[in-house]
């Protein structure tokens, strides 16, 4: 059997009430986004460019081997399964990027076995490094030796 509640019932009001201005994605203080890599820009910034990549100029892929086709195992791994080895291992990911030169390549490798080898497939980029890279970041989390 229902029961009658005793709550009372509020009507509507007749005027809607007043609706938020849509968010448009925009933040304040923000002068706009880089010209290269799109992320926002402070106001001050009179380049249209972001430190960063006006820091980078020139220099993106400065250490990478570009490679005419694509690089295959067993001589070659993707550089995201160094990072997931890097994971593994109880490192960063970033510690393995760092160990290339960094993602953008602006920073010659460590050691010669941590080269970027970089590869076009379908307009993206693809960044190998060779497969004694695994052995060699092993040992140096391990050992905290590189390679001879």
């Amino acid at each position: 059997m229902a029961t009658k509640s005793t709550t009372p019932v509020s009507v509507a009001p007749a005027v809607a009430p007043a609706v938020a201005p849509a968010v448009t994605g925009k933040f304040t203080g923000i002068a706009g986004v880089c010209g290269v890599c799109g992320k926002p820009i402070s106001p001050n910034n009179q380049t249209g460019i972001g430190s960063t990549c006006r820091g980078h100029m020139g220099k993106v892929g400065a250490y990478y081997v570009v490679a005419t086709q694509q690089p295959t195992a067993p001589a070659y791994m993707p550089l995201t399964a160094l990072c997931n080895l890097a994971q593994t291992l109880g490192v960063s990911r970033g510690y393995a990027v760092k160990l290339t030169g960094g993602d953008a390549g602006t920073r010659a490798p460590t050691h010669k076995v941590f080269t970027i080898y970089a590869y076009t497939q379908n307009g993206k980029l693809r960044k190998y490094v060779l497969a004694a890279a695994a052995q060699a970041l092993t040992n140096l989390v391990q050992t905290g030796k590189l390679p001879a």
